[in-house]
Parts: structure tokens; C-alpha cells; sequence
């Protein structure tokens, strides 16, 4: 009886469908994936089982579970927080195998090759972990191409640019955002932040199909820009966690985000040795206020609340001492003010 010729990827189909499967590996809840499971593909997994991760986790697996038709989720965390590797890479591998389905998850970065680092970041971290040996590699030679078997079923993360991804593409595995500003060379440029905003809200919103979700990370950069917007968006559940006083309402007693990472002594003396990269870097203001003349803080306490702008385009007859206007055009490259 001659032999069944298979092609390569058929071999690795019939062979994870016999030999591999995640039925044994225990799920769980987003959190206890990230702590029990995911941790290890890294050198300290310790660092997964802290306060303000199973904080965003729990913030994940609320919204997983509510009924919503749109399920939106946008994190702000300090650099060195680990806000990729859990909410970007363990989420979308966390996602693939809780589906139990084939299914594709894109990853939207500003520029393909920036999405392509994330998915050899995620590549990485399945490859040194050991209670993931069951994801068969589809594509092996390729350090970015995210392509598995599992249990004889195809999951994939997919790298997209912000701009080069097809018109219609959809996902019942939903999506994920990391990275979608450009790097703040000249911040003062908004044409290409502004460019990112019209986009994401005509076109990249509507990528996860009804109920999958929505997640968004990145660090702002100026005011106005996307990650300064979301949190005003009501279809959007935000976390904004700075390094220090993450929670002063809520938890009072929580001084310093992670002191297990960065310990409140570290903070502070790199708060007074660059200020301006501190507040962007770890307290999370727009890299542009850390940048200007007048901090956004010293703008506050002048503003009166109870000041209305007024429209320019219409008449308005008014009987005030205390009405201004100005404007500067500027050179070309700035943006006009008024």
C-alpha cells in the first residue's frame, strides 16, 4: 500500500494533532494564565504575580466577560513595566488558545516593521517556555511570522503597519494596538499623530468583529493625541498607571506602582535628575508638556473652569473688557496657535 505523501505543513498538522494539545495546560482566568504559565518564558516570572498586574489582567477579564457589543481596553504603564509582554504578547497567546478555534489576531504597530519586533518578541518568549512545548511552529525559519499548531488547529498573531493593513480586514479574535505613535522626534509635527487618530477611529476600531476585543497601549505624546483621547472615549475602559501614586483615590497607601521593579528611593532621584524624561518616561505626561516653556501643571492653575471658548466662525455680541483673541502663524513647519 503505497505511502500518503504529505507537504511539510500538513506533516505539522497531523503530527500536533495526535501528539500535541492544550487540554491538559489549565487556562484559567487572564491572570492566572499570565502568572502561571506565561511568567516562564521569561528570567524573572516573578515579577508577573504583582499587585498592578493582576490589577489590568483583572481590568481584561472584566471586560471579556461583560456583555458588550464593543469590548475597547486602553493601558498607559511606565517604561520597564512589562505593559507588551503582558497585555500585548501573553494576551494574544492567552486569547488563541482560549478560543479553541482557528483564528487570527493582528498585531497593529505605526510601521510593519515595528509590529514584525513584537511578534519575535512573542516568538521568543513561546520558545523558552517550557509548559508551551505543545505549539508546534509552523514557520520555523522565520523569526516574525507567528504561525502555530496546536491540538491539529491554526492560530496566528499577524504583524500589521497602521496604514498598510487591507481596507476590511476583520478578526473574531480581535486586535491588538501597541506602538501606534510615531517616535517623538519633533513633537511639535502633529501632522503624522493627527494623521494616526483619523485612522484608528475610521478605520482600525472596527477590525475586532462584534464582542472580540479591542486592546491599545503605547505612551502619549502630545495632548490631543490618541492615547490622550481614548480615555475620553465612553465606548473605552482605560488604565493610566504612573509610576508613583498609581491609584490615590481608590488605594491611598499605594505609593509606587511596582517597588518590586523600581523602588520609590530609585524614582525619586531620577525624578530630580531629569525631570522633563521622568514625567514622559514614568509619569506619563505627553512628551511635548516635558518639552515647553509652561508645564502643563503651571497652565492648571491659571485656567478658570468657568471660561467658555468661543466659536470664531460666528458672531457674538458681547459687552466685555475681557475678551482676547490672538493668533501665530508661525514658520511652516509649526502648527498655528490661537
Amino acid at each position: 500500500m503505497p505511502k500518503e505523501a504529505l507537504s511539510y505543513l500538513e506533516a505539522i498538522d497531523k503530527f500536533s494533532s495526535y501528539f500535541s494539545s492544550d487540554d491538559d495546560l489549565y487556562i484559567g482566568s487572564f491572570y492566572e494564565f499570565i502568572r502561571d504559565v506565561w511568567a516562564y518564558g521569561f528570567s524573572r516570572p516573578e515579577e508577573f504575580a504583582l499587585r498592578y498586574v493582576e490589577l489590568i489582567c483583572n481590568d481584561v477579564e472584566d471586560m471579556l466577560n461583560k456583555p458588550l457589543d464593543n469590548k475597547y481596553y486602553c493601558a498607559t504603564l511606565p517604561r520597564g513595566m512589562r505593559k507588551s509582554s503582558i497585555l500585548g504578547y501573553g494576551f494574544c497567546v492567552y486569547r488563541l488558545l482560549d478560543m479553541k478555534v482557528d483564528v487570527t489576531i493582528p498585531y497593529i504597530s505605526y510601521s510593519e516593521a515595528m509590529a514584525m519586533k513584537h511578534t519575535t518578541e512573542i516568538k521568543r518568549h513561546i520558545r523558552s517556555n517550557p509548559k508551551l512545548s505543545f505549539m508546534i511552529d509552523r514557520a520555523p525559519q522565520s523569526d516574525s511570522s507567528c504561525r502555530y499548531s496546536v491540538g491539529g488547529r491554526y492560530i496566528e498573531v499577524d504583524p500589521m503597519g497602521l496604514f498598510s493593513f487591507k481596507r476590511g480586514t476583520h478578526s473574531d479574535g480581535g486586535a491588538l494596538c501597541d506602538d501606534l505613535l510615531p517616535d517623538p522626534e519633533n513633537v511639535l509635527n502633529l501632522s503624522e499623530i493627527l494623521k494616526v487618530s483619523d485612522h484608528f477611529f475610521k478605520e482600525t476600531i472596527y477590525i475586532p468583529n462584534k464582542g472580540a476585543p479591542l486592546i491599545v497601549l503605547g505612551t502619549p505624546m502630545v495632548p490631543g493625541d490618541l492615547l490622550t483621547l481614548l480615555p475620553t472615549d465612553e465606548r473605552f475602559f482605560t488604565r493610566v498607571l504612573p509610576a508613583l501614586n498609581p491609584m490615590p483615590l481608590e488605594y491611598p497607601d499605594w505609593e509606587v506602582l511596582a517597588p518590586e521593579i523600581r523602588d520609590k528611593e530609585w524614582l525619586l532621584r531620577e525624578q530630580r535628575a531629569h525631570p522633563a524624561a521622568f514625567a514622559a518616561e514614568f509619569m506619563l505626561a505627553p512628551y511635548s508638556t516635558g518639552q515647553a516653556y509652561i508645564t502643563d501643571d503651571e497652565i492648571k492653575l491659571v485656567e478658570n473652569p468657568k471660561l467658555k471658548s468661543l466659536d470664531p466662525h460666528e458672531y457674538h455680541d458681547l459687552d466685555s473688557d475681557f475678551t482676547f483673541a490672538a493668533m501665530d502663524i508661525g514658520k511652516k513647519r509649526h502648527p498655528t496657535h490661537i
